[in-house]
């Protein structure tokens, strides 16, 4: 679980071209797959209280296409993605 709540800090002012591949990856790391980690260890718990949420933290980057901001941008709208889908695929369990 610690891993998860791991930060990785990303320079996120910089062009696509100038991003290297690692720190993109970092960046969905902390993004994206840690709330995928999260949401699976706690799911069943959250399944058994039977009133429970899952709220993500998004940004306005995730709607917005702005110079420089691409892999953070990207990294957030797959989390918004990553919201919805959940919310279709959990519902059945109320």
């Amino acid at each position: 679980m610690q891993e998860a709540l791991t930060t990785h800090y990303v320079d996120y002012v910089s062009a696509v071209l100038d991003v290297s591949l690692d720190d993109a990856r970092a960046t969905f790391e902390t993004n994206f797959f840690s709330v995928i980690r999260v949401v699976k260890a706690f799911t069943p718990l959250l399944r058994r209280s039977g009133d429970a949420r899952i709220i993500n933290l998004g940004s306005l980057s995730s709607q917005v296409a702005l110079p420089t901001m691409s892999i953070y941008a990207c990294s957030k709208a797959a989390l918004a993605l990553l919201g919805d889908t959940l919310r279709l695929e959990l519902s059945p369990f109320g």
